[in-house]
């Protein structure tokens, strides 16, 4: 088969996944952004190999991931009530499986002292004085009954034709990576995403050396 032969059935499988998974069934709850607890394993942390903690992970995205221009957003322009986080509950706490630059981006309004930078801290506490809080204190959340649910979804958002910030090449990377390590074949991926199983191969490859080049002793 030719390339766009085999895009179109990996599309076309990618579409019957859909199908079969109801996501109308999962279910809607609103939670308090302070207990909602952000993703070690969100690719957008692709490019640290650290173990972060809460706060670190809010600060790596706001000098990273454009966090402080999404919290500006969100003053000016409101929280759009179509971008709700999925979530998965994990050992009691709610885990942010989808939307970690949104809830980061709540967190700081409602607490502007984890923003590291004075300048901007204080920008946004200047902001926050004609801003509604209530708005982003308890956000509406998609529950997802496992990752593994949720995954199908957040791989078509990232790379495929949604709105959402696509991923980066390292991004999804990282994404692809963290499932082989914990034990999922390329062919079982390949048969839940629209990703050819050669360009899986590649990403692992090329993740392997960036993590391999990221252990060595380099300048910025």
């Amino acid at each position: 088969k030719s390339y766009l032969e085999k895009k179109k059935h990996y599309i076309a499988r990618n579409l019957l996944l859909f199908i079969m998974i109801n996501y109308s069934t999962w279910s809607k709850k609103k939670i308090n952004v302070t207990t909602l607890r952000l993703d070690l394993n969100n690719p957008r942390l692709s490019e640290t190999t650290k173990k972060l903690n809460q706060s670190e992970i809010i600060h790596y995205l706001i000098e990273n991931e454009k966090v402080y221009e999404l919290a500006l957003g969100i003053i000016n322009n409101g929280y759009f009530l179509n971008e709700q986080p999925i979530v998965v509950k994990e050992n009691g706490k709610y885990r942010v499986l989808e939307g970690n630059r949104r809830v980061s981006a709540s967190k700081i309004l409602i607490n502007p002292d984890l923003i590291e930078s004075s300048v901007r801290r204080n920008n946004i506490k200047r902001l926050l004085k004609t801003f509604d809080l209530s708005i982003v204190e308890k956000l509406e959340c998609i529950i997802a009954p496992t990752r593994e649910d949720a995954d199908v979804m957040i791989v078509n958002r990232h790379t495929g034709g949604s709105a959402v910030e696509k991923w980066d090449k390292t991004k999804q990377d990282r994404f692809l990576y963290n499932r082989f390590v914990a034990g999922e074949s390329i062919e079982e991926m390949a048969s839940k995403f629209p990703i050819l199983k050669s360009e899986i191969k590649n990403s692992l490859k090329r993740y392997n050396v960036y993590k391999e080049l990221s252990n060595l002793d380099l300048d910025d």
